[in-house]
């Protein structure tokens, strides 16, 4: 860069000196000869104005120059830096290996076979504009099985150097925070785990059993299940040859949670496009690690596609919604797939359904080994944020979305026929979104 720089302003100072003689001449020929040019006035604009260009380029680039040559000397530092750390590395104890390591890690935390050291900023400085570059746990092939954090080195071993060990729940959190928004208003940025959402992981991932969230429409179900089942893919849920499957109530349902996982997906395909096969056709959408046989599949409410499932992950996405007529064929493929795998779990994520029989309410009401719900009271005032944040309790965190509920609330309101949706949808209250003719409405009958 400082070259160019050069070679630049050697350019200019050439082309301005020519044109200083060229307006040097021009003023000689007017004031000594008679025998002016015709055009030697348009000559003299010309040539001054080049000038007077030329001499600005000049400044600018004389300006430039001391700070390019600041940017290659820190650069020549910085290389200097680590030759001299990779020559003490290679030849010093193993005792002042590991005190000159702790000068530069900030932290260091392990799960299992694995470890994520997070370095500080000057440790990272070069490799923050890079693609994304990461080195990941070593399975017993020896082939990586994690490969994560577009943002952060991570370094993943079996032993600790100082820090205590953390979750499944934490080391996902961390992970899913690195993903970046595919779209909407924080679009490009990193995502934030809300608080309903980290207290759902650490109950789901910190005990062996299934578990369920309840939450309104629009609370982000949809993006935390993708995120997960990217970490199934390349995070810290990633096992060698397991497969995890999300489930909708329509293969075009699930194709919006399978665009979301191929949009947090897009770095690591983008750096090792032969690694991941990627299947996207009318009747088949999966995402496959090669190296790891890791696998992420999606699928419609068809019993018939269920049959030979062998998921290590299952996430049921609005089971609510799903079929009536396919429901328990549906369940009961789902629960004969589990024994193939051990250790297997399932997670149930959705707006409450409106039977209490229902399998969804089952597992709400004590039939998984973690539930949480996020719902409206029968006497909650429908109209009020207070209520709406029982059920969206990260309503704080997207405005767009009070700003549709607003409205939804309004219309609600005015047109009774609404209320049923709003209250099924928008509150979470376990009844139905279709409003039914009755004599006296249910709550109304409660109160009397």
């Amino acid at each position: 860069m400082v070259r160019e720089q050069r070679r630049r302003l050697e350019t200019i100072e050439t082309q301005l000196a020519d044109v200083r003689r060229r307006l040097g001449r021009l003023w000689d020929i007017v004031e000594t000869t008679d025998d002016i040019p015709g055009d030697a006035d348009l000559r003299i604009k010309a040539n001054t104005e080049r000038r007077s260009l030329l001499e600005a380029s000049l400044r600018e680039a004389k300006s430039i120059l001391p700070q390019r040559k600041a940017v290659k000397n820190e650069q020549e530092a910085i290389v200097a830096r680590a030759q001299d750390m990779t020559e003490f590395l290679n030849e010093s104890e193993l005792s002042e290996r590991k005190a000159f390591v702790q000068t530069f890690i900030r932290e260091i935390v392990c799960y299992e076979r694995w470890c994520c050291r997070r370095c500080s900023s000057l440790a990272l400085a070069q490799r923050q504009d890079s693609a994304p570059q990461w080195s990941g746990c070593r399975s017993s092939r020896g082939q990586p099985a994690v490969s994560w954090c577009p943002r952060s080195l991570l370094v993943y071993s079996t032993h600790t150097l100082r820090g205590k060990a953390m979750t499944v729940a934490d080391t996902l959190i961390d992970f899913i925070e690195t993903l970046i928004v595919p779209n909407g208003r924080r679009q490009g940025e990193h995502m934030v785990v809300l608080p309903f959402q980290r207290r759902f992981l650490r109950g789901a991932f910190g005990q062996p059993d299934d578990a369920a969230l309840t939450v309104a429409r629009g609370a982000g179900k949809t993006t935390l299940t993708g995120a997960v089942l990217t970490a199934a893919l390349v995070g810290p849920l990633a096992q060698e040859n397991a497969e995890s499957v999300l489930v909708a109530s329509s293969f075009e349902q699930s194709l919006i949670g399978f665009r979301l996982i191929l949009s947090f997906m897009r770095p690591w395909v983008e750096a090792e496009p032969h690694r991941y096969r990627v299947q996207d056709s009318v009747n088949r959408a999966s995402i496959t690690d090669r190296h790891t046989g890791a696998s992420v599949r999606v699928l419609g409410s068809d019993p018939k596609r269920l049959h030979g499932l062998q998921a290590n992950l299952l996430l049921l996405d609005e089971v609510a919604q799903w079929p009536s007529n396919q429901l328990d064929a549906m369940i009961a493929a789902l629960e004969t797939s589990r024994g193939k795998i051990p250790d297997s779990r399932l997670l149930w994520i959705g707006t409450r359904p409106a039977s209490e029989t229902h399998p969804f309410a089952k597992a709400l009401n004590g039939g998984v080994g973690y539930a949480q719900t996020h719902a409206a009271r029968p006497d909650d005032p429908p109209f009020q944020r207070r209520t709406w944040l029982r059920a969206n309790p990260g309503l704080a965190h997207f405005p767009d979305l009070e700003k549709v509920i607003r409205i939804e609330a309004k219309r609600a309101k005015a047109d009774p026929s609404r209320l049923a949706s709003f209250k099924a949808l928008r509150l979470n209250m376990g009844t139905s979104d279709v409003a039914e003719s009755l004599l006296l409405p249910a709550d109304t009958w409660a109160r009397a």
